[in-house]
């Protein structure tokens, strides 16, 4: 519904004494016999009274007040870590049938006339049908999945975003220690027991060495959150 109001820094019945400077300027100048016919005469009185009017009006400091309201429908955002770790580490009747749910669900929201999109890592293209997902990105970004979501609908009425993943992550900073403008609902898939891995956190080695020369060479081994030194 829209609005529109006008507004005067003084007295609107000041209105009247405008109209009413107009109406004695215009009488006083052309009062008078003229050397054209009546009808100019009319005319430019007229004028006259409506130009003066105006100014004495905006002597009044006006201004307009224009109010536009529009019904923006809700948006749910359905966020899928469709990365490698997701299908390796999940049981696959279990994860199509959280996909199944999670469409079925995007169906039922769309029936009550809220938005909905999907939304996956990286720059794949995202499927109509949560069902036909596909798990194949190499990383897991979900910071900046998120931030993409917060980035495409600020100016939307975003009221949530449902974010299937497993937790992993090897890029960008967890979505544990970041702050969102929106409520984030997950859930949960794949297997949350740590994998026996072992990475090598650092290596240390002197930066000039002569040929034949006996030099260090120091790894640093982390196991299940131990560290070995060699």
């Amino acid at each position: 519904m829209d609005s529109f109001r006008l507004i005067t820094t003084y007295s609107p019945w000041l209105i009247l004494a405008c109209l009413a400077v107009g109406a004695l300027y215009a009488w006083l100048l052309y009062s008078k016999r003229t050397p054209w016919t009546a009808g100019i005469n009319y005319t430019l009185a007229a004028v006259r009274f409506v130009v003066v009017s105006f100014l004495c009006f905006l002597l009044l400091g006006p201004l307009v007040r224009y109010v536009s309201n529009s019904t923006q429908a809700p948006t749910i955002v359905f966020a899928v870590d469709n990365s490698q770790s997701v299908a390796l580490f999940s049981d696959s009747v279990q994860l199509r049938e959280t996909q199944q749910g999670l469409q079925a669900l995007r169906d039922k929201l769309q029936e009550q006339g809220i938005q909905t999109e999907v939304r996956v890592l990286g720059e794949s293209e995202a499927p109509q049908n949560l069902g036909e997902m596909q798990y194949e990105a190499e990383t897991t970004n979900l910071s900046q999945l998120l931030r993409d979501v917060q980035r495409d609908f600020e100016q939307q009425n975003l009221a949530g975003v449902v974010l299937l993943s497993d937790g992993i992550v090897n890029q960008g900073t967890s979505p544990t220690y970041a702050n969102y403008n929106y409520t984030i609902y997950p859930v949960a898939v794949g297997d949350t027991v740590p994998k026996k891995d072992i990475v090598m956190a650092s290596l240390r080695y002197n930066k000039v060495n002569y040929s034949g020369n006996r030099f260090p060479l120091e790894a640093e081994l982390q196991q299940q959150a131990s560290t070995v030194l060699l």
